[in-house]
């Protein structure tokens, strides 16, 4: 069972729940739960969001949309939840997707500047970048 559409009673379930989404996906051909599926090519089914909508578009966790999203330009600004621990695997975010053995496979995409950080009493922070052209 789906947590969202459960939920009830309170303004911000409601408010997730209202809400349109629209799903990247190269095997879901159906939804459930005020859902779009993105055909086609998913960049080019963004770039038409962003020019339809006026509205900021929200994008929640992290996969290889990203680096999709990031290398067609279409990446405003980045909210990331930065948490001090050190992972032990994975692929860091804008790696070229080439070998880790290649000597330029840790090249980041692009560089991000810091538009905001809050620090508080948690053990991370929310923290806000952009791309170049984003942040000026």
């Amino acid at each position: 069972m789906q947590a969202w559409p459960a939920r009830s009673g309170d303004e911000y379930a409601h408010r997730i729940s209202s809400m349109p989404k629209h799903v990247a996906s190269r095997t879901l051909k159906e939804t459930t739960w005020n859902e779009t599926v993105l055909d086609g090519d998913v960049a080019e089914a963004v770039a038409d969001l962003k020019r339809q909508d006026s509205r900021d578009l929200l994008k929640f966790g992290t996969s290889v949309l990203d680096r999709t999203l990031m290398e067609h330009d279409l990446v405003d600004e980045l909210h990331l939840w930065v948490f001090p621990v050190v992972a032990g695997g994975g692929e860091p975010r804008g790696a070229s997707g080439r070998s880790p053995h290649d000597p330029g496979a840790r090249r980041p995409l692009c560089t991000l500047y810091v538009l905001n950080v809050r620090f508080g009493a948690a053990p991370r922070a929310p923290a806000r970048f952009a791309p170049p052209r984003a942040a000026r």
